[in-house]
């Protein structure tokens, strides 16, 4: 699952459908045109710049831990708005493509900044999941906010997790203002966002890939106030399987869902019935 959410408590239009060498790489530049061609492929529009991308950035938290991010930004100096990706996996996991969601942001007029989170791969502190990442999450949207790149505005978008989801019910029925149109969209992957796992195969618009162009038209209406008429009418999108098509639903769990529970039996596989033994 992954969700895409606006966060209103931090400085500025906050939004927010996700470890530590004190060296810092070079910025280094992408073309233009490379990011045009990818664009192209991916259904995007074409691409405003080329990217700079600058490594390690330190990040202060409150209690003085520093987590550190990889921050991709157009090439041309100017003020833009950011979306922050916060990973526990390590934000230059080849198998996360973390880079390629980062330049493609950045070749659009974003400011893309993955993070290790803490205690994780090369960011400071002790890995407490879940225990840290509401205050840690915070802190990076104002420090974001209060960097002479943005522009004020930030968006954020990760891994969902099941615990979580309650918050996104939240913030959809009690969240101030813009914060209400968060979204979540529920797909059939893993957590490297393959949708293949071994014999199973869900088809060509199964991948997560081919969401970039809906998240990247919900940024661009949220953060740079440019509506292109394209997105859904509800707060959710999910991929039904075995139909392999995707849906749009204006909550989740679905209203209308009918529940049923299933039993393994051994060399039996799953079955409609209640174990032998609870049957007596």
């Amino acid at each position: 699952m992954r969700t895409f959410s606006r966060w209103p408590g931090a400085r500025g239009a906050a939004i927010p459908l996700a470890a530590l060498a004190l060296l810092t790489l070079p910025a280094v530049s992408c073309s233009r045109l490379k990011w045009s061609a990818a664009s192209l492929f991916l259904g995007l529009p074409p691409a405003e710049s080329g990217v700079a991308m600058h490594g390690d950035a330190g990040i202060p938290m409150r209690d003085g831990t520093v987590l550190r991010a990889d921050v991709y930004r157009p090439a041309r100096p100017g003020r833009y708005p950011a979306v922050l990706y916060r990973t526990p996996y390590g934000k230059r996991n080849p198998g996360q493509k973390h880079d390629l969601l980062g330049e493609l942001f950045a070749s659009h007029g974003f400011v893309a900044v993955v993070q290790d989170t803490r205690g994780r791969h090369r960011s400071g502190g002790d890995f407490r999941p879940l225990l840290d990442e509401a205050s840690d999450g915070a802190d990076t949207v104002d420090w974001m906010a209060s960097q002479e790149w943005s522009n004020g505005k930030v968006g954020m978008f990760g891994i969902f997790l099941e615990p979580m989801l309650e918050d996104f019910q939240r913030i959809r029925i009690q969240g101030r203002g813009n914060a209400r149109e968060s979204r979540l969209v529920i797909g059939p992957w893993t957590h490297a966002a393959v949708s293949d796992v071994e014999e199973l195969r869900f088809g060509s618009e199964a991948g997560f890939m081919k969401q970039i162009p809906p998240i990247h038209s919900w940024y661009a209406r949220w953060l740079e106030g440019v509506d292109d008429g394209t997105q859904p009418d509800g707060p959710t999108r999910l991929f039904v399987m075995g139909r392999d098509e995707w849906r749009t639903e204006q909550e989740w769990p679905l209203a209308r869902t009918r529940y049923r529970s299933y039993y393994r039996k051994p060399q039996l596989g799953a079955g409609g019935s209640a174990p032998d033994r609870l049957q007596g």
